[in-house]
């Protein structure tokens, strides 16, 4: 059976702002980070049984949840919508990133999914409509899984989350001391 392992990895904010409560109960945020070597593991599988099958390993508080709440779960389920897709697949999810400590963990590994699960059923999908999905998608718990889709080591995000942009490094950085 064909299987797709990718990393999702953790992220550490190098500035981060609270800029005021949005409408939704959400913060908007200023932010700027960077990937670390810290990750979780993701490995997809095309499976003989419809549907999908989420196993996590490594966080037994999160194994133990029910899987409509898991923004792995919820990745691949919305994007087989979008593809159309009724093939079974078998997802494992290696947590290393501690939950809720504010590492990207849950959103890199939604990303990774979506990425993953692309590569299983080997389907693209334009980059703009993977994003949109990653955005607009009501399930998501936070819209951070959009800045993990575009895969950027270094990143800041002005205000809005739903426009994350490259971050430019000005020609002289401000120093310490």
């Amino acid at each position: 059976m064909a299987e797709v392992r990718i990393p999702a990895l953790a992220k550490i904010n190098l500035r981060l702002e609270v800029i005021g409560k949005r409408a939704d109960g959400y913060h908007e945020l200023r932010t700027i980070f960077q990937t670390i070597s810290l990750q979780d593991e993701i490995r997809l599988k095309s499976a003989r049984q419809p549907g999908i099958t989420l196993k996590v390993l490594g966080n037994d508080p999160l194994s133990n949840e029910p899987l409509e709440r898991n923004l792995v779960y919820r990745a691949v389920a919305s994007l087989r919508q979008v593809l159309k897709l009724a093939d079974g697949v078998a997802i494992e999810l290696h947590k290393v990133i501690p939950a809720g400590r504010g590492l990207g963990g849950g959103s890199s590994d939604a990303a990774a999914a979506l990425i993953g699960y692309l590569r299983l059923a080997k389907k693209q999908l334009p980059r703009e409509r993977l994003f949109e999905l990653a955005e607009v998608d009501e399930l998501w718990a936070s819209a951070k899984v959009t800045k993990f889709t575009r895969c950027p080591t270094f990143a800041s995000f002005p205000c809005s989350w739903f426009r994350p942009n490259r971050f430019k490094f000005p020609r002289r950085m401000p120093t310490v001391g």
